[in-house]
C-alpha cells in the first residue's frame, strides 16, 4: 500500500538524522558543541520528524485505525505510539533547552545533559520506527479494510502534495548529513 511504502521510506530518513544525531554527540563528548548543528536537529525533528511524519501518522493512519479497529488498536496506538510521539516531543524540547543552558554556562554537565537527551532522542526514534514498520503497520495493512486502506492512499498523496515544499525542504537537509 501506498501509505505503509511512504511512511517506511520516511523512516529511512529519519534514521538518517538519527545516524547524524550521534555524530554531533561524538563531537559534544570531545568537547565541540556546535550549537548550529543541533538547532538544524532540532527543525528537522520539529518541522520533519514530528510535523511531517508524525502528522501524517496521527491525521490519517493512526485515526483510521482507532475509528475502525477497536480496543487492540485503541492500546496499540493510544498507550503506544501517541505517547512515544509525545516523548519525542518532550526529548526535542528538551534538547533545545540543554542547548540554551550550555550556552550560558559551558560546563561539563550541561554537555552530558545535551548529549543525554540527544541519545535519549536518537534510541526513542530508532525503536519506534522499528515498532511501526515491524508491528502498527502491518497490523494496519492485515485488518484495514481494503476500501479504507484505498482512501488512505489517497489522503497520503493529498496530504504529500499540499506539503511539498516542507518536504522537499527537509529531506534536502537531511541528504546533507
Amino acid at each position: 500500500m501506498y501509505y505503509i511504502d511512504t511512511l517506511m521510506r520516511e523512516h529511512e530518513y529519519i534514521i538518517k538524522l538519527t545516524d547524524h544525531i550521534l555524530a554531533v554527540s561524538k563531537d559534544i563528548l570531545h568537547g565541540n558543541v556546535n550549537a548550529s548543528a543541533i538547532k538544524t536537529i532540532t527543525d528537522v525533528i520539529k518541522n520533519y520528524a514530528d510535523g511531517y511524519h508524525h502528522k501524517k501518522e496521527e491525521d490519517l493512519v493512526f485515526k483510521a485505525m482507532l475509528d475502525n479497529l477497536g480496543e487492540l488498536a485503541e492500546k496499540l496506538v493510544t498507550s503506544g505510539m501517541l505517547v512515544e510521539h509525545d516523548l519525542a516531543r518532550y526529548e526535542r524540547m528538551m534538547i533545545e533547552l540543554s542547548l540554551e543552558n550550555y550556552e550560558k554556562d559551558h560546563t561539563d554537565e550541561a554537555r552530558l545533559e545535551l548529549i543525554g537527551h540527544l541519545m535519549s532522542y536518537r534510541s526513542l526514534l530508532i525503536r519506534h520506527a522499528d515498532k511501526e514498520n515491524k508491528v502498527v503497520y502491518p497490523f494496519a495493512m492485515k485488518n484495514l479494510p481494503e476500501e479504507i486502506q484505498k482512501h488512505l492512499d489517497e489522503e497520503t498523496k493529498v496530504f504529500e502534495e499540499e506539503n511539498k515544499e516542507q518536504r522537499d525542504k527537509y529531506l534536502e537537509i537531511i541528504n546533507k548529513f
